[in-house]
């Protein structure tokens, strides 16, 4: 049974890698024509352009979030040197780290 569901992955590897080589195959013959330029970059993008476009936007979000995540932890060092800050100020900067770095943690996963 272990032995089995290896060759089940495996060929589910195979046929994912199959799909995406005809995709590729589809739309580099759709440029192959006289009128187009060959373009590697054109073919990539047609066939993966979502995808990276999907990864890129998730990528971002992780980025600008390590951006946030210091900025609001500078904020939260000076709310715990204060001694009249106001409670609901050193909660709301907790809730903002704590929400900043899930996101962060979701968009790269």
């Amino acid at each position: 049974p272990g032995n089995q569901s290896k060759g089940d992955d495996g060929e589910k590897n195979i046929d994912k890698t199959n799909s995406v080589l005809d995709d590729l195959e589809i739309e580099f013959d759709d440029y192959a024509h006289p009128q187009y330029k060959p373009s590697l970059i054109r073919v990539l993008y047609k066939s993966f352009g979502a995808d990276f476009l999907r990864a890129g936007i998730l990528k971002f979000i992780h980025d600008a979030n390590l951006f946030v995540g210091p900025q609001v932890l500078n904020r939260l060092i000076q709310f715990i040197r204060s001694n009249d800050a106001d409670l609901s100020e050193g909660v709301t900067l907790t809730i903002i780290v704590t929400v900043s770095q899930v996101v962060m943690s979701l968009c790269l996963r």
